[in-house]
């Protein structure tokens, strides 16, 4: 079970594992530019034995629009973007007027999606 001790030892921990896209750190959060309309910020030891992951969409523009955050406890924040990182659990959402959406769940739920009319869903 790997528990980061800090911004950088998780950064460095996500390189070593060929994690994809741009980690910065900004005011002692981490930015995750997963993709080129994907952003994660990540908080460690948010509380006592927790940390705190927000996930947002990023226009053309470079404006960020909140989807949705999580708290998990800090030996879980590294498979939590592991995860993300393999494409297990995030899909980009379109809506019935083409608005994007990001959703993380797991596949089994999101497949009901699949055949539903007013969605088409991609893995990112």
């Amino acid at each position: 079970m790997y528990i980061p001790e800090t911004n950088e030892d998780l950064i460095e921990k996500c390189q070593e594992n060929n994690f994809r896209g741009d980690f910065s750190i900004e005011n002692d959060v981490i930015i995750w530019k997963v993709t080129e309309h994907i952003v994660l910020k990540i908080i460690l030891h948010n509380h006592d034995d927790e940390g705190y992951i927000s996930e947002y969409y990023m226009d053309d523009n470079g404006k960020l629009f909140p989807q949705r955050h999580w708290h998990p406890e800090n030996y879980e924040i590294f498979g939590d973007l592991q995860n993300v990182n393999d494409n297990e659990t995030m899909v980009i959402r379109y809506d019935i007027f083409g608005r994007r959406k990001i959703i993380i769940d797991s596949i089994q739920k999101l497949s009901g999606l699949k055949d539903n009319i007013f969605f088409r869903y991609e893995k990112t």
